[in-house]
């Protein structure tokens, strides 16, 4: 079985996404992350990240700084799940539990053919 785990930036390469604390209210950093979103490529680090996991047959991967609200988010998950992936969130949630917008959280793919607990994968903060 081969495992990977990996920080992808919220598909932002090396710059980073806006945080919360550096804007004076939540209207300003929403605008930030918006215009920060527009500007990054992430496709092209979709399509690293795709061809990386089919080169090496991973079984589970791990993502940290998983962007769950945005577009490359949801092109990302479709891509992985064509390759027969599912999708596993922390603490026994499901997609429709993350509050929209802006959210970064751990999130687990698998491959279809095996099980994992979710109660035994948990975030604290997310």
């Amino acid at each position: 079985m081969k495992i990977v785990s990996l920080n992808i930036n919220n598909f932002g390469g090396l710059t980073p996404k806006p945080l919360p604390k550096h804007y004076k209210n939540s209207f300003s950093w929403i605008n930030a992350v918006n215009k920060w979103r527009s500007e990054i490529d992430s496709n092209r680090y979709i399509s690293k990240l795709i061809d990386y996991i089919k080169n090496r047959n991973i079984d589970i991967i791990v993502f940290q700084e998983f962007d769950i609200n945005s577009v490359a988010d949801k092109s990302f998950t479709k891509e992985l799940m064509d390759l027969s992936y599912k999708i596993v969130y922390p603490n026994t949630y499901c997609e429709d539990d993350f509050e929209k917008g802006y959210s970064s959280i751990t999130v687990m793919f698998i491959r279809v053919e095996y099980q994992i607990s979710p109660y035994n994968f948990s975030a604290k903060n997310f």
